[in-house]
């Protein structure tokens, strides 16, 4: 069976997501028949940062289209069995039938928007939540305050 954790990974000190990521790349069972492949956005050294942590065993994949990597670049990545998504943004019109979401917080619904910029970006995230979780096939949550969210927010 053939995983993908698909990850955005931005800081090269990793923090907050960045670290669960690691850590959950880092836990992984590789004793079973289970192939893990990360899909990333091309131009991350993926790989290098895997090493430098002691991942030595996760295939990563540079997926291109820039911001759209997500959107148009994982229609042309090769298909997997399930596909695991850390964080809510999924894409929008690629829509594998076995995917899970990891759900971290809602702090976007909890914060008052400054601006009508940043009251756009919650109500995007927000839809863009929303269509994560209906078409889900399973929904992780990091911690039982965020599943409590989930359940009164959604």
């Amino acid at each position: 069976m053939k995983i993908c954790i698909v990850m955005s990974y931005a800081a090269n000190n990793s923090a907050g997501l960045e670290r669960f990521s690691l850590d959950l790349l880092g836990t992984l069972d590789h004793s079973t028949d289970a192939e893990y492949i990360v899909y990333i956005k091309k131009g991350v050294d993926f790989s290098k940062i895997l090493r430098d942590n002691g991942i030595l065993k996760i295939k990563v994949v540079e997926v291109g289209f820039g911001k759209l990597w997500k959107d148009i670049g994982l229609f042309f990545a090769p298909r997997v069995d399930a596909y695991i998504f850390n964080g809510p943004i999924v894409p929008f019109f690629f829509t594998p039938v076995n995917y899970f979401v990891i759900l971290h917080d809602f702090a976007y619904r909890h914060i008052k928007p400054n601006s009508w910029k940043e009251k756009f970006t919650f109500w995007l995230i927000d839809v863009l939540t929303r269509q994560a979780i209906r078409r889900a096939k399973k929904i992780i949550t990091v911690s039982e305050f965020t599943k409590k969210d989930l359940i009164e927010l959604y």
